[in-house]
């Protein structure tokens, strides 16, 4: 072992996924009650469980380490990298709140997408729910070499995410798609 980063929480602590950008620097994602520490930097939930993202540089220093949540329940359950940009999965529930992004949740827990900037963690560039009356989350993102972004998730009921909408056939149905560019 060349470097270690210990990452210490005095409540829950999930990690979800690690990606690299085009600078190779390494973005680790996760969930965190309580208050999370990395090396000289803390952060704290503000609710119940919040997003974390932390950074640090293919040399193995560390960068930035930011919280993403609100009152309710935020937890990410991937990500991906595309153009400049961290593309978070995951779900919440009560309402997400982070920068220009305030969603209140349908019902139950939703899922949602979330993009923000590589540089500046504060920077959102969208966010897009997956809302309905019960259940949705999102479990899996990829980014396709020309910038395309595709997840994987799934729903009870009726949802929509965007423009589009679905009925749930069975008890939990999954959602597969391709997300718009622009």
């Amino acid at each position: 072992v060349e470097k270690l980063l210990h990452m210490v929480s005095d409540g829950e602590l999930s990690l979800a996924e690690t990606i690299t950008d085009n600078d190779e620097r390494i973005h680790l994602i996760g969930s965190f009650t309580g208050k999370l520490t990395v090396g000289f930097l803390t952060i704290e939930s503000s609710g119940e469980r919040d997003l974390f993202v932390v950074s640090w540089s293919k040399e193995g220093d560390l960068l930035n380490l930011q919280r993403i949540g609100g009152a309710g329940d935020e937890v990410a359950t991937s990500a991906s990298y595309s153009n400049g940009a961290i593309i978070l999965g995951g779900y919440f529930s009560d309402s997400f709140d982070y920068g220009n992004s305030r969603h209140v949740s349908g019902g139950g827990t939703d899922g949602f997408v979330l993009s923000i900037s590589a540089l500046n963690f504060n920077e959102v560039n969208w966010f897009m729910p997956l809302t309905g009356t019960a259940d949705e989350f999102v479990r899996s993102l990829a980014a396709g070499s020309d910038g395309s972004l595709f997840f994987a998730g799934s729903f009870e009921g009726t949802s929509s995410l965007g423009t589009v909408k679905v009925v749930s056939r069975g008890w939990s149905d999954a959602i597969v798609g391709k997300l718009k560019s622009d």
